[in-house]
């Protein structure tokens, strides 16, 4: 009896694909999803929801999902949270827009 071989067939032919184009996508859908949730995650915080658990429960509450379809749990929010900061740094939120007033000066 043979044993079937596990794993990607063609694994020699995409080992070193070029996967940069992709991830810099996957990271700007993130970003424009964190812009997309930053007025709603400051609204829990202006209501008094400050922990991470907190405000993943209230977001499971208010059945938000995540950018992927899931449930929030604390380390999606602190990521989320990361990615908002990092947004306001890196310029994403060009000055004047409506979304720079939910940003920390």
């Amino acid at each position: 009896m043979l044993k079937k071989r596990r794993g990607n067939p063609r694994f020699l032919e995409v080992r070193y694909t070029d996967t940069s184009r992709a991830t810099a996508k996957k990271k700007e859908l993130a970003d424009d999803f964190a812009v997309k949730m930053t007025p709603l995650i400051r609204k829990l915080e202006a209501d008094g929801y400050t922990s991470l658990g907190s405000i993943s429960h209230a977001l499971n509450e208010l059945e938000e999902r995540t950018r992927r379809g899931k449930r929030w749990t604390k380390t999606a929010v602190r990521n989320l949270k990361e990615r908002m900061s990092a947004a306001r740094t890196d310029s994403v939120i060009p000055p004047g827009s409506p979304l720079a007033q939910f940003f920390d000066e």
